[in-house]
Formats: C-alpha cells, sequence, structure tokens
C-alpha cells in the first residue's frame, strides 16, 4: 500500500540523479511511498514495476534500475534467510512517518554479515542508466546539494563505508520511556556502558531506531504478564521482572519480538 511522503525542493537539484534516466528519479520517489516506516521494501522488482508504474506498458522491467540505485548508494539490497529486502538510505533522515504506521515486518540489515544482492550486470537499462563521469558513490547523498568537485576534492571531510559517522543515541530519553511506559519493571539507577552497548545495537542495527518504535517496543513488553512479573513463580523461585538490560540485550530482545513471552500464563 502506497503512503504519503515528503519531496523536498533540493531533490530537483541532485547532480547524480539528474544525469540519470528520470525513470530512475520517479521510481525512487515511488519507493519512498511503497515503502514501511522504517524505509524497507521486498525486492520484489516484478512487484515494484506493477505498483510504481502501473500506467506505463513501455516500463517492462526495473531490475537494472534498481541496481543503478544501488551502485550510487541510493538504497541497499540484502538478504536475511530468504526474506529479500530494500533499504532507502538515509529514509528517517528526510522522511517522518505518521505515527500510526505500523512497525516494519521486514527484517533490517544485519551488521556482522552482510549481504549484498545485486541484479546482473548485463542488464541494458544500466548502461542507458550510467552516465559516463558518475561521481563516486561514496559521496553522494539523495538530497545533497554539495559540489561533488568540492566534496572529492576534501575526501578527509567526506564520510565513506569505513568512516562512519559518530551517531547520537538518546540513551536518558529512552531510559525515561522505559520508566514512563513499565513504572512495574525495576528502574535504571545507573546508565552503565554495558546498558547503553545494548541499547546502541537496537538501535543501530535498525530493530528499535527511533523514539517512537522505542515506545512501541515498551507498550508490546507492557502487555506480556510474565515480564511485568504478572505470573506466578514456581514454589521456592522469585518473582521474575525484565528489566532494561535484560530486554535489551540481544537474545532476550529476540525473543520478546517473536512473541515468545505473550503466551497465556
Amino acid at each position: 500500500m502506497a503512503r504519503a511522503r515528503n519531496i523536498k525542493p533540493r531533490f530537483l537539484t541532485n547532480e547524480v540523479l539528474g544525469k540519470l534516466d528520470p525513470i530512475i528519479s520517479l521510481l525512487f520517489i515511488s519507493m519512498w511511498m511503497l515503502a514501511d516506516r522504517e524505509g524497507r521494501l521486498e525486492d520484489r522488482p516484478d512487484r515494484i514495476l506493477a505498483e510504481a508504474f502501473p500506467a506505463r506498458r513501455d516500463i517492462t522491467d526495473v531490475s537494472g534500475y534498481l541496481t543503478v540505485l544501488t551502485q550510487h548508494g541510493f538504497v541497499e539490497r540484502y538478504k536475511v534467510g530468504k526474506q529479500a529486502v530494500i533499504q532507502i538510505v538515509n529514509f528517517k533522515k528526510h522522511q517522518s512517518p505518521h505515527v500510526t504506521e505500523k512497525p516494519s515486518e521486514l527484517p533490517a540489515k544485519p551488521i556482522d554479515s552482510p549481504i549484498t544482492v545485486e541484479a546482473p550486470l548485463n542488464n541494458d537499462a544500466i548502461t542507458a542508466a550510467l552516465p559516463p563521469d558518475s561521481p563516486n558513490p561514496d559521496s553522494l547523498n539523495p538530497d545533497s546539494v554539495s559540489d561533488v568537485a568540492n566534496a572529492t576534492s576534501s575526501s578527509s571531510q567526506v564520510e565513506t563505508c569505513d568512516s562512519p559517522p559518530r551517531e547520537f543515541i538518546p540513551y536518558k530519553k529512552i531510559v525515561a520511556l522505559y520508566h514512563e511506559i513499565l513504572p512495574m519493571c525495576p528502574r535504571v539507577g545507573v546508565l552503565t556502558n554495558t546498558r547503553k552497548s545494548y541499547i546502541a545495537a537496537r538501535w543501530k542495527s535498525g530493530a528499535i531506531p527511533d523514539l517512537d518504535t522505542w515506545r512501541d517496543f515498551f507498550v508490546f513488553v507492557g502487555k506480556s504478564k510474565f515480564l511485568t512479573g504478572g505470573c506466578d513463580p514456581p514454589q521456592g523461585k522469585k518473582r521474575f521482572v525484565a528489566d532494561l538490560e535484560w530486554m535489551t540485550r540481544e537474545s532476550n530482545f529476540v525473543k520478546i519480538y517473536e512473541k515468545k513471552y505473550h503466551g497465556e500464563a
């Protein structure tokens, strides 16, 4: 289902998209509307073609165009198991999905073992779309108006995949949400480095990448009797109540996400 998204005026002056086939720009915009709140959509070229260009009979394949967008760093294509996914790069930086949009059902790109999925490089659409003097994709941004020539001449200031920008994570606001929504759970007295590392891992993996999703996560935790101390323990055992450190540890987070603790006790 297509969703309402924003297009900033600077999109029209992007030096890379401006040199490519205009269909690529239109496809890119269409993908924003097809993507979920995390900027992800299924990597199914035939479905994307049908939804992005329902009235165009002259466009019969978008695989090559998707490869061009991937090569220029506008999207990432990967697989998690058998699920092929497209992630729109910097989606949350330029879009503000409505709070009523449900969380993404598609997996985030694995950090430890990313798998890039590329379409065949001999596709005619790629040859037609790529200009002969394409800039280095590491210096590109879908919403950038910076001079590519200046960016490449100041290579020490260009952030590449080898030198990612330091990401701000609002630890205190996340803890405040935890206290607000889960007052029955143990309070965080000290925000230790270990606790920060678990929060950062969930944030950077794309599993919980913003405060709205953290709120949704804590609300979901609050619906579990087991996690919030609502289940009577076996004789001789203490009543279990999950704390922030426990629920953000990867193994436990996965179980929560898969609803392992939301059955009837």
